[in-house]
């Protein structure tokens, strides 16, 4: 697949992420997925597979009393990895975090085999999703 195939296949997960649609998201991911996600809150550490990386997803947006909000800016992309740049907000419990985010994902066959997330303000989301 080229980069505009790959980043047809992120940006269907961002939109499937803000619709809320799981099942679309989880369509998106390979079998043996990895999603690393930095930080030391709850919900850091590598999610290992589609099952582990769409929970993680859905504790997002249950933790966050479905305050969570991603807002796409920009897609780059070569043959094999898309670099997504978003803005997030969320709120928990009177705690607040908006911070920009670059997520760099892998794919393969179509479609995403690994991701990381790298947060401008990593400090903030384990504060809110702890």
């Amino acid at each position: 697949m080229g980069e505009k195939e790959n980043i047809e296949v992120v940006r269907r997960g961002y939109e499937a992420f803000q619709k809320g649609d799981l099942a679309a998201f989880d369509d998106l991911l390979a079998d043996d997925c990895v999603w690393h996600v930095p930080g030391r809150g709850q919900l850091a550490g590598d999610k290992k597979g589609r099952e582990a990386t769409v929970e993680y997803y859905g504790q997002l947006g249950a933790l966050s009393e479905g305050t969570i909000k991603v807002e796409l800016q920009e897609l780059l992309a070569n043959d094999d990895t898309v670099v997504g740049l978003h803005s997030v907000s969320a709120a928990r419990g009177g705690k607040t975090v908006d911070t920009t985010v670059a997520l760099v994902f892998h794919i393969r066959g179509g479609r995403i085999s690994e991701a990381r997330e790298h947060s401008f303000n990593v400090y903030g989301l384990d504060e809110v999703f702890s």
